[in-house]
């Protein structure tokens, strides 16, 4: 491709109910986001199709449907209770911190969050 041009930007995540819109810009630790379930051609694991799935800091793991290119949606999400201790020194502020995500091919999704741990987790798209 010589001449790449962009059709689309993700939505950034959205507050859950009853948080103010700027709700993970407020709440402390990093914000943005990670990494993203890349199965780089591993029977083991779920190929690439319509949804994207990335981890996103203190918005927990955030899950895209790019079914339409040109109009990407949140297709579902998780995030995690805040932690009740700290396990490590980061991050300051003592918040979750989604990580890393993988899905396999059964479709179960492993999140690892910096202070509890492994999520495992099923998502179940709408129909």
């Amino acid at each position: 491709m010589s001449q790449p041009r962009l059709i689309s930007i993700f939505p950034l995540p959205e507050a859950p109910e009853g948080c103010a819109p700027d709700h993970f810009h407020q709440k402390g630790g990093r914000f943005g986001p990670h990494n993203q379930h890349q199965p780089q051609h591993q029977a083991c694991l779920q190929p690439s199709g319509s949804f994207i799935y990335l981890t996103y800091f203190n918005a927990g793991l955030q899950v895209f449907d790019i079914s339409d290119a040109q109009r990407p949606t949140i297709g579902g999400y998780y995030i995690p209770d805040d932690p009740p201790k700290r396990l490590g020194v980061l991050p300051r502020d003592l918040v979750h911190q989604a990580e890393d995500v993988i899905v396999d091919a059964r479709g179960y999704i492993y999140m690892t969050e910096k202070n509890s741990g492994l999520y495992v987790m099923e998502h179940t798209p709408p129909r």
